[in-house]
């Protein structure tokens, strides 16, 4: 079995052992907007690349428990995908040239997600901080093309790639949960993430806000 697989598996494990001894188990769905920037284009080779924002959606299972259910420990999926597009016009000697470019890039963390509450059990709003580990799958693809028209016949060149890989992803995270009914509360909250890029030296940084809905049980 590949090694990342076998830690997302031993996650996995340790969080559902620790849920046999939890006070509350609970599932909660979520919706987001994610901007992420990469330290290093994934194709073209520049430095600092902000590829954009997208809306996010995903899905997170887990267990509190502690006196007054403080500690919370789960496993999310979460996915997104971003498109940025470039294109311009110039004159390059007695010709004009066009180029565009579009890179898309979705990424699929899975993560660890450790979370402290403070307050009470009973508090209407309860603010956290909440660590996490785990991996991303980030799939990307650069199409760009460039057509000139010098002395002569037009010229069209036309590039195209692709690339995806599994990445170990940290993230840090806080929020607020407000309680809407008996075993209802609304989520709010922001989480940054870096995870290792594709093509081995860049790195992807994730920014997201989010809103959700726990359903304890």
């Amino acid at each position: 079995m590949n090694t990342k697989l076998k830690l997302i598996a031993v996650a996995a494990f340790l969080a559902l052992g620790v849920s046999s001894y939890a006070q509350q188990a609970f599932v909660r769905p979520d919706i987001g907007y994610s901007y992420t920037t990469a330290k290093a284009n994934l194709f073209t080779g520049a430095t600092n690349v902000k590829i954009g924002g997208a809306f996010s959606y995903g899905l997170d299972a887990g267990a509190a428990f502690g006196d007054q259910n403080e500690h919370e420990l789960s496993l999310s999926l979460n996915i997104a995908d971003y498109s940025l597009r470039q294109s311009g016009t110039g004159l390059v000697g007695p010709g004009a040239t066009t180029d565009s470019a579009k890179l898309t890039v979705k990424t699929i963390p899975v993560m660890l997600n450790y979370r402290y509450l403070f307050g009470a059990k009973t508090d209407s709003v309860r603010f956290y901080l909440a660590p996490s580990l785990g991996y991303t799958w980030v799939k990307g693809r650069y199409y760009s093309a460039s057509t000139s028209a010098p002395p002569g016949p037009f010229v069209t060149t036309v590039k195209n790639a692709s690339s995806s890989k599994t990445d170990f992803t940290l993230g840090m995270g806080f929020g607020a949960e407000i309680n809407l009914a008996d075993n209802v509360d609304l989520d709010l909250g922001y989480h940054y993430t870096n995870s290792q890029s594709y093509q081995g030296g860049p790195r992807l940084n994730v920014h997201t806000v989010s809103a959700g809905v726990s359903y304890k049980f």
